[in-house]
């Protein structure tokens, strides 16, 4: 379309399901990593920004807290093993 900008980046948009405090990380990346707390579910939401401004956010991706375990426990042995 010709009123689209050019994407000159992203905000990854997190919070745990108890809290309304929205955390905003910042990006011109099209991957991020977020340190997450093993004691509670996340919900993250993405949005590109371009020179007019942010786009509108993804659907709501939902991190249960025992997949943050799991993956936890997973990265802890691959660190162990090598």
């Amino acid at each position: 379309m010709e009123n689209e900008s050019e994407v000159t980046g992203y905000k990854v948009l997190y919070r745990t399901s108890s809290q309304p405090d929205v955390n905003v990380l910042n990006t011109d990346k099209t991957t991020a990593e977020l340190w997450l707390q093993s004691n509670d579910d996340y919900i993250i939401e993405v949005k590109a920004t371009t020179d007019g401004g942010d786009g509108t956010s993804s659907d709501q991706i939902l991190i249960p807290r025992l997949a943050i375990i799991y993956l936890h426990e997973i990265c802890t042995e691959y660190l162990v093993s090598y």
